[in-house]
């Protein structure tokens, strides 16, 4: 007597196999793509910190250039909430006057300018200033709160 052997059943595993790499293939792609809108989003970051410094560094540049006695540069150049001397006012009305060109939503969050004088062990006539420039901007989509501003400080002694 013979025996005899029966041939497993196997149909629909290719199938499956097929399925089950398009599964993880489409997982791979999602990925893929969820990492592309992350760098996108810090390359956008990147350059509005740069576009920041620029611009805080714009403003420490004019304070080099001009009278840099403390009691002017306070009186120039110290503000925030977008009133403050002068100086300010006008850096601040270029800023927005770029309609986002540097910073988006700039001109819902304006920047402040701190002046304070560092006397000090200095010989006369040589008053010194530390300067505190601090810009703040907004992400497209983003709520004004202080949860979502992005801010820039830029720290300078003025001598």
């Amino acid at each position: 007597m013979g025996t005899r052997f029966s041939k497993p059943r196997v149909a629909g595993y290719m199938l499956m196999e097929v399925l089950v790499s398009l599964v993880i293939f489409s997982i791979g792609i999602l990925g893929v793509s969820a990492m592309q809108v992350v760098s996108l989003r810090a390359d956008s970051a990147s350059k509005y910190r740069t576009d920041a410094s620029i611009l805080a560094n714009l403003l420490i540049g004019r304070m080099w250039a001009d009278d840099r006695t403390p009691a002017v540069l306070q009186a120039n150049y110290q503000g925030s909430g977008g009133s403050g001397g002068p100086g300010y006012r006008q850096w601040v009305g270029e800023i927005g006057a770029a309609n986002g060109i540097y910073l988006p939503r700039v001109a819902e969050v304006p920047p402040e300018v701190k002046v304070e004088p560092k006397d000090g062990n200095l010989p006369p006539n040589s008053a010194k200033s530390l300067v505190t420039v601090t810009v703040y901007w907004l992400m497209p989509g983003d709520n004004n709160d202080a949860k979502h501003r992005h801010s820039y400080v830029a720290t300078a002694e003025i001598k």
